[in-house]
């Protein structure tokens, strides 16, 4: 599965700019597969990946989904 629009953004940056953990995010795929899903940080070269949902939540940010190698965590 392709997965377009990567961003490789850094994550959990402490305060004083050190530190941070590349994470792809990207659009999620409806069509795709919690193994799919999985492979996109392995495809960009990270060891996790954000999938931003469709729509907004009612607070006004966006659903996400967060995928390591092999641990599925699902903020729904």
């Amino acid at each position: 599965m392709s997965w377009p629009g990567v961003t490789v953004v850094d994550a959990c940056v402490r305060r004083d700019g050190r530190g941070g953990s590349p994470t792809a995010v990207t659009d999620d795929d409806p069509a795709a597969t919690d193994a799919d899903r999985c492979a996109v940080a392995a495809a960009v070269g990270t060891s996790h990946a954000a999938l931003l949902g469709p729509g907004r939540t009612p607070d006004g940010g966006w659903p996400v989904r967060f995928f390591t190698a092999t641990v599925v965590r699902d903020g729904r």
